[in-house]
């Protein structure tokens, strides 16, 4: 047996399992479709509540600024609320303790669009809340505080929380990869529509309610949601693709991914 002082440096470098098993040490194998959407769901219920429960609490007075400026229920709270919820949303996607960044290597198109359908529907049914504790004079004839009474203001701001869902979903695919370029892409992209989304919020919450507004985010949505699946379905080719020819890509039906190497 050989001594480890025989060793200059310390002692003798571990056996090749060893070493195996601690690079997968911080890492989670990809749970199955429907457990990724469970625990996802979860995830959206929460903040969509977080979010809910902000709003209620500004309307007791108790919550104020580091200046002491009171933040009261009005529009430009509202929709820093509501679209500052999407950008939660994009950046939650991402895992750093799983193998695939939190992008599956399976089913991720149908995945994506199932999470983004349920995470607009939950915040989508929180936000009738809302209208019940608002400044009713800020909101005066608005399409928000008609959002709960009006069928054509909750469908409004229901198709408007979709396309800013998909949109911050399709620009969080830049992090399915370990390459710098694509999540520097994908940060610029998610505050791109986080501030769009808090600019055009105030115009929805703010004003009467615009009939033709329906079409045009629906149809915003909808160029979102096709964006969504076709890279998700990209990305999930890329993924299967990149790790085929690796003798550890594959353990029976569970991809193992060796994140020793990232590019640039």
């Amino acid at each position: 047996m050989t001594n480890q002082s025989h060793w200059p440096g310390g002692p003798p470098p571990p056996p090749p399992e060893t070493t195996k098993k601690r690079r997968g040490v911080n890492s989670k194998e990809t749970p199955s479709w429907g457990t990724d959407l469970k625990h996802t769901v979860i995830g959206a219920v929460a903040m969509s509540a977080f979010w809910t429960l902000l709003m209620l609490l500004s309307a007791t007075g108790m919550m104020k600024t580091g200046s002491r400026h009171v933040i009261e229920p009005e529009p430009l709270w509202a929709a820093f609320l509501a679209a500052g919820g999407t950008v939660a949303w994009g950046f939650g996607l991402v895992s750093a303790k799983r193998n695939d960044n939190g992008f599956r290597p399976t089913g991720l198109p149908s995945f994506l669009l199932s999470a983004v359908v349920l995470a607009t529907l939950i915040q989508a049914i929180l936000m009738l809340l809302w209208p019940l504790v608002v400044d009713e004079i800020a909101f005066a004839n608005t399409a928000f505080i008609a959002y709960a009474s009006d069928p054509q203001a909750f469908v409004l701001i229901s198709v408007f929380l979709l396309a800013l869902y998909a949109w911050t979903t399709t620009c969080s695919l830049g992090f399915a990869t370990d390459r710098i370029s694509t999540n520097l892409l994908g940060v610029l992209g998610i505050f791109v529509v986080g501030g769009v989304g808090v600019w055009r919020a105030i115009v929805i919450f703010g004003n009467p309610l615009n009939e033709s507004s329906i079409a045009v985010w629906a149809v915003i949505a909808l160029l979102g949601l096709i964006l969504l699946w076709v890279l998700a379905t990209v990305t999930m080719k890329k993924q299967q693709g990149s790790k085929l020819g690796q003798p550890n890509g594959y353990l029976g039906n569970t991809m193992v991914w060796d994140r020793s190497s990232r590019k640039y």
